[in-house]
């Protein structure tokens, strides 16, 4: 089941770019802004199939947070374009997207990995630590006058 559901984040990543990017074509601001938040997105795309294609640990909340930033990118795209069926489509795939990655995420996911924990045993009396200062030529004259 797990196979269906990475394939099925993965077509829905394409189409989410397909959208981002023929409604990028269509805006007259921004531009350059888009097409770098569209450059990060593909960059954590191919992080988050890698982490779900290995099925790491952190590979679906990834993928969560990563659908939630393509929807918020999908209302600000529909804001500055208003090309509402382009806009009605990404939103429809980002959501069903964001749902299956939350409910792929397991509760083991987020528990400790089971490394030793590194602990020290102190005494009871507190340690003092003496620092022991190096004496000059110039430091002993001082020393000399301050007790005359």
């Amino acid at each position: 089941m797990g196979i269906v559901r990475t394939i099925t984040i993965i077509a829905l990543l394409f189409l989410n770019f397909l959208g981002a990017i023929y409604l990028e074509t269509k805006l007259s601001t921004y531009f350059t802004l888009e097409l770098v938040f569209i450059v990060i997105g593909l960059i954590l795309a191919l992080g988050l199939i890698l982490g779900l294609g290995l099925e790491l640990n952190w590979g679906w909340p990834i993928t969560t947070i990563a659908f939630s930033l393509y929807l918020a990118n999908t209302v600000f795209l529909y804001v500055l374009t208003r090309s509402f069926l382009v806009f009605a489509l990404m939103l429809f795939f980002n959501t069903v997207a964001l749902l299956i990655s939350v409910i792929s995420i397991k509760e083991d996911d987020f528990t400790e990995e089971d490394y030793p924990l590194e602990t020290y045993d102190f005494d009871d009396e507190p340690h003092s630590v003496v620092y022991e200062a190096k004496t000059t030529k110039k430091t002993k004259k001082k020393s000399k006058k301050k007790k005359k």
